[in-house]
């Protein structure tokens, strides 16, 4: 079974080296984005499943949500509402 911590498990003691790791490994955060993207894509066209593109946002640094809009710096009011 693969999985993947959603927490540090021991603590924030190893957190740089696994931030570092994955900091190293060439590919740019656009990069890596595209790459989940066709993992996504491929997936839901393998159990057809589908998306309205008018509703979706790629590569956004911010998305609205619930009235805010959330980013990289955190969430902040959308002063368009």
């Amino acid at each position: 079974m693969l999985w993947e911590w959603l927490v540090m498990p021991q603590g924030l003691k190893n957190a740089p080296a696994t931030f570092n790791s994955r900091a190293v490994d060439g590919k740019s955060e656009v990069e890596m984005h595209k790459e989940h993207l066709r993992r996504l894509f491929a997936l839901m066209r393998k159990h057809k499943l589908y998306a309205n593109l008018k509703k979706c946002i790629f590569g956004a640094s911010e998305i609205p949500v619930l009235g805010c809009l959330v980013g990289r710096n955190g969430v902040r009011p959308d002063p368009g509402k």
